[in-house]
């Protein structure tokens, strides 16, 4: 792996780690997989572009419920980031605020070049 690779990779493993901590260790009146689809719908909202698809969104109770599943991921993770201290808690908002542009470069994606087919070798008729 190059050094980028292994950054991605630690990235990827230290937040999904972060995030499944905070699920786990948080009580909220519903199933994991429940919440996850509630902040997906949240974050992704409807897409009136495509007739195909069903429309949803949230109603007030699910995006009451949903808050209260973020306040209770947020409360458990309090303790750890208050033991940070006050430099701690400044790194972590410059990582956010990193990990935020990174989210942002997402949406705007780099074209990937399309491989040119090799050409057919030629035929040969017998």
């Amino acid at each position: 792996m190059t050094a980028t690779e292994d950054t991605a990779n630690d990235l990827l493993r230290a937040a999904a780690r972060l995030s499944r901590w905070a699920s786990q260790s948080a009580s909220f009146d519903m199933p994991f997989a429940q919440a996850r689809l509630l902040a997906l719908i949240d974050e992704l909202g409807p897409d009136p572009a495509d007739a195909r698809a069903t429309l949803v969104s949230l109603t007030p109770h699910g995006d009451v419920a949903l808050h209260q599943v973020r306040v209770a991921r947020a409360k458990v993770l309090d303790p750890t980031l208050a033991r940070l201290g006050g430099d701690g808690l400044a790194r972590t908002r410059a990582a956010i605020d990193v990990l935020t542009e990174l989210l942002n470069l997402t949406a705007d994606p780099i074209p990937t070049p399309i491989p040119t087919p090799a050409p057919a070798p030629a035929r040969k008729d017998i």
